[in-house]
Order: C-alpha cells, then structure tokens, then sequence
C-alpha cells in the first residue's frame, strides 16, 4: 500500500512539472502563431497597398504619356517627325513610357497609337509619326474581338522588342517589322488579304509585309497564308512554317536552320543564298519559278516534295534526303549534291550540268529529257534507274554504273552515241 500511495504521489508529481512547463510552452506557441497571423496580414495589406499605388503610378503614366503625345500635336501638328528634334522627344516619350508598363496597359497604348495613325504609314518609305525603335512590347496582343476577325493596316513596329506576341490569325493589310524582335512570336493562321468590306487593294494599301533583318526565332506561322512578304535576312531558326503558304515572297539570305516547311505551298519567291540547313521540308510544293541559287540545304529533307519550275544553281545539297520527290522544268546548274538520298524520285526536264552527284543512292529514280552534261557520278549507285531521252555527255560516270541502270532509252552517252538500252527483266 505505501508503494502503492508513493507512486502515486510520484506520478502526480511529474504531472504537475509537465503541466507547469507546458503551460508556457503552448502560450508560447499561440504568441508565436498570433503574430505570425499578424505579420501575414501586415504582408497582405502592404502588397495590396504597393498593387494600388502600381497601378495608380501606371494610370499615371499613360495619362501623362497622352498629355504630352496631346500637346506635341497641337503645337507641331500630326506629322510629327517632320521634326528631328521633335521626333527624339517624341520616341523618348514612347520608350520610357511603355516600358514601364504592364503587358495590358501596353496593349491599350498601342492600340491607341494605331487608331491615332500615329504609328501607320501611307507610303513604303514613310517616316511613322511614333517610333517604336528598341520599346519593349513583350507578349503584345491586338487581337480585338474574335480570332481571325482583327484588321490591321499598315501598322510599323520596325526595330521593337516583341518577343511572345500575339499576332494569331490577325489579317495584316501591310505592315512593317523590320530588325524587330519577334522570338516567340505566334504568326498562325494570319493573312494580309487586302480585299475586304473595309479596304480595297491599291497602292496606297498595298498588303506587303516587311520582317527585314528581323528576329523569328521559334516564331510559328502554322497555317498562315501571306502574299507579297519581305523575310529578307531575317532569323528563323527552328520556325515552325507546317502548312504555311507564301506566294511572291522574298527569303533572301535569311537564316532558317531547322525551320518545319512541311506540307507548305511557296510559289514565285526567292530563297536565295538563305541556310536551310536539317529544315524539314517534307510534302511540301515550291513552283511557279521558286529560287534556290546558292542555298545551303545541308541535310535537309524534302521526301514526298513537288518542285517546279525551280532553280538550284550553285546550291549546297549535302547528305540531304530528297527520297519519292518530283522536280520537274528545274535546273541544278554547278550544284553540289553530295552524299544526298534521292530514291524512288522522279525528274523531268531538269538540268544538271556542272553538278556534283558524286556518292549518292539514285536507286530507282526516273529520268525524262534530263541533262547530266559534265556531271560527276563517280561512286553513285544508279542501280534500277530509267533514264529517257536524257543526256550524259562528257559525264563522269562508268560502263558498270550505266549497267546498273533499269533503261537508258533514247539517252546519249557519255561518248556522245545514243542508245536504246533497256534491261531485260
């Protein structure tokens, strides 16, 4: 029983210190849990202070901004550039404004620029009354209203920054972005038709798009359909060009490595001297006299691709795949094909004089009214291939390579006799 009664008492004893230490314990925690309560609070209530006084600051800079942009039109009148001095004050003005703005704040100036007129042009080599040289317009938007439903006429952002805007399906009746960067950008399913209820095709709104020297970097053009647009080097690596259709455009010089021209239609343009090299060109149709001259097409891949009426003289088309392609009226004068794929591929009227075709696989392609005069065949296998009323004078290329081939009907030979070769199978 005294065991019982001392043990007890011990037990009781060590309730009373747990409860005497925990007391403090658990005000100390709630203490700790109130201020932080508190604090959080405190934190709340200032972010939203600072978000009010943001916002306040912003609202102020677009009403200052439209002050001055005001006063400089009424003193000085609409055409402001008229002005050098007046032009950098203005610009100034733009830039430090906008550049301090948010992303919708940004959007709602600009629109308020174009519907002004006060960065349009009338004329190709108009001065715009704005300059939005070097603005940073990240992730601008003018889609206004549905999708495919924005018209812009001759709007001119040449030289902004406008990395990840939005120009999906806006109908661009004119434009200039030339040295603009536009990485990130999204082109798709746009148009520059001008023909609509509201414009007319003339000179005065003429629907040419400019993208000079400009960045397109990854930009997508996905579906779009252009005519008459100016990519003159311009950067447009990794583009995505699937589906794309360009009709009197100009690629000269640009830069478009690994860019997707799958299932796209280029008619009457010009890609010359442009790099296109690992671009996926598959399914694709260039006619209607497209240019390649000097084009570097390092292993590039044009399988189930239509070209006609091309040029290709003096092109760089090294370990490239141009397997179950027809090429038809084209020329590929003093071209370098190296190591290039072309099986299964079907040529009509296409000359090659001058070409390197050394070390390629022309099995089972078909030769029409083709021209290989001086033509360098050494170490291509031209196993099963059909060769009609086509010339290889003065062509590098043996007697063992020519009897690999399935017929040579009508061709004239390396030595200038023609024969009506067929193998027998």
């Amino acid at each position: 029983m005294k065991n019982d009664e001392k043990n007890k008492h011990s037990c009781f004893q060590w309730i009373q210190l747990f409860i005497s230490f925990s007391i403090p314990v658990v005000i100390a925690i709630y203490t700790v849990l109130e201020n932080n309560r508190d604090l959080a609070i405190a934190v709340r209530n200032r972010a939203q202070d600072l978000e009010i006084a943001d916002n306040q600051q912003k609202d102020t800079i677009i009403r200052e901004y439209q002050k001055t942009i005001s006063k400089l039109i009424e003193n000085y009148g609409p055409q402001l550039n008229e002005s050098e001095s007046i032009s950098l004050v203005t610009h100034f003005a733009t830039l430090s404004a906008l550049n301090q703005l948010d992303r919708d704040r940004r959007n709602f100036l600009i629109r308020l620029l174009y519907d002004a007129k006060l960065i349009t042009y009338y004329s190709i080599n108009d001065q715009i009354p704005v300059s939005l040289e070097s603005v940073n317009l990240a992730n601008l938007c003018l889609i206004d209203g549905p999708i495919g439903q924005t018209l812009l006429t001759h709007i001119s952002m040449e030289g902004a920054i406008m990395t990840q805007a939005d120009f999906h399906g806006i109908n661009l009746v004119g434009a200039r972005f030339n040295r603009a960067i536009l990485n990130n950008a999204d082109f798709s399913n746009a148009t520059n038709y001008c023909i609509t209820d509201n414009i007319n095709c003339s000179e005065a709104n003429d629907p040419s798009i400019y993208f000079k020297e400009a960045d397109l970097t990854n930009t997508s053009f996905f579906g779009t359909v252009y005519d008459k647009v100016i990519f003159d080097s311009a950067t447009m690596k990794n583009a995505d060009l699937h589906s794309f259709t360009c009709i009197l455009c100009v690629f000269t010089h640009a830069i478009m490595d690994r860019v997707d021209l799958s299932n796209s239609i280029i008619e009457r343009s010009s890609l010359a001297f442009v790099e296109l090299m690992e671009a996926n060109l598959d399914g694709s149709t260039f006619g209607e006299n497209v240019d390649f001259y000097g084009a570097d097409m390092r292993e590039a891949s044009a399988t189930h691709t239509h070209f006609i009426r091309c040029q290709f003289n003096y092109a760089s088309i090294v370990n490239a795949t141009f397997d179950y392609t027809t090429i038809e009226d084209s020329t590929f004068l003093s071209a370098r094909l190296f190591g290039i794929s072309i099986r299964h591929s079907v040529f009509i009227k296409v000359n090659f004089t001058d070409a390197n075709l050394r070390e390629e696989n022309w099995q089972n392609i078909r030769c029409e009214k083709c021209i290989f005069q001086n033509v360098d065949f050494s170490y291509t296998d031209i196993s099963n291939a059909i060769f009609i009323d086509s010339d290889f004078r003065n062509s590098t290329i043996s007697k063992d390579q020519l009897n690999q081939a399935a017929s040579l009907e009508r061709s004239i030979l390396p030595n200038g006799i023609i024969t009506n070769y067929k193998k027998n199978i």
